[in-house]
């Protein structure tokens, strides 16, 4: 999985010119290379490259959709920004077990929100073949030639 994330980066390098970045990734020899992210300048232009990355046969998906709740980020953790709790006692908020408790809103993270807003997800799975890794970077440049 390693080299197939390493052969499609490669082949779509050359789209940093138009504002792509790659995730970094801070253990490249940990790295299961499960998954590619990237970002585009403009998070309003997540949706079309996704739509046309799957309509070129290369399986895409946006991270961070607003109207699609995805529990793994802050920003959606509604029982936590609106102080919700499970116990009768109302623990961290609303108890005298606690002492000072942060304030937690939906947009306490306007970084991580902005970055999430602007990523494109690959996955890539183990059977991959040289010739399809090189396939799947075609269509990501064929994509960004007509979208950035």
């Amino acid at each position: 999985m390693k080299n197939n994330k390493k052969r499609i980066k490669d082949g779509i390098g050359e789209l940093a010119g138009k504002g792509v970045e790659f995730r970094e990734v801070t253990d490249e020899v940990g790295d299961t290379a499960v998954c590619l992210i990237f970002y585009l300048p403009e998070a309003g232009k997540v949706e079309k490259f996704v739509e046309a990355l799957n309509a070129e046969g290369v399986e895409a998906a946006g991270i961070y959709n607003k109207g699609i709740p995805d529990w793994h980020m802050y920003q959606h953790w509604t029982m936590l920004h609106g102080k919700m709790m499970a116990s009768k006692k109302g623990c961290p908020f609303n108890c005298p077990l606690s002492e000072s408790v942060p304030e937690y809103k939906a947009d306490a993270c306007p970084q991580t929100a902005g970055w999430l807003s602007r990523s494109v997800h690959l996955d890539i799975p183990p059977q991959l073949s040289g010739g399809e890794c090189d396939q799947i970077a075609e269509g990501i440049r064929k994509v960004a030639a007509v979208l950035l």
